[in-house]
């Protein structure tokens, strides 16, 4: 198998993974906020909006550490290492905080969901693309 061939089949597989861990999270996040930790629906909303403004802060500091190492592997793996813990988050972390301190709760899952989840986006795709251009195979086709 050629090297651009294994590259190809890899991000691909990557990729998917990814975006599924990702669009599952946040298929179910309604459904778990509001019948499983009882979050109304206007908090569960604001949990949404916190996500989102944080992940936009912290595109700065993705691009700051992706200028600091390059766009490598080692970037990649750092947002594999961060990815591994989201279950015990979830579950551990996230929930009692949500329930019990709500501001503090949407505060640290708005980073650590802005940073796996939506910043991280943004570094998955550019390496994609930027492996994509070294061993000429279409970036769309691996999206």
């Amino acid at each position: 198998m050629t090297p651009g061939k294994r590259n190809y089949i890899l991000l691909s597989l990557f990729d998917f993974l990814y975006l599924f861990a990702w669009s599952s999270t946040m298929a179910f996040f309604v459904i778990w906020t509001t019948q499983h930790l009882g979050i109304s629906a206007t908090k569960t909303g604001l949990l949404y909006s916190v996500n989102a403004f944080i992940a936009l802060l912290m595109q700065p500091f993705f691009g700051f550490i992706s200028d600091k190492f390059g766009l490598k592997k080692r970037l990649i793996w750092i947002l594999v290492a961060m990815l591994l813990p989201v279950g015990p988050f979830f579950i551990y972390l996230y929930a009692p905080l949500l329930v019990h301190s709500f501001w503090l709760g949407a505060l640290l899952g708005g980073v650590y969901l802005g940073m796996i989840f939506n910043s991280g986006c943004g570094v998955i795709d550019s390496y994609i693309d930027k492996i994509s251009r070294r061993y000429q195979f279409e970036y769309g086709r691996v999206r």
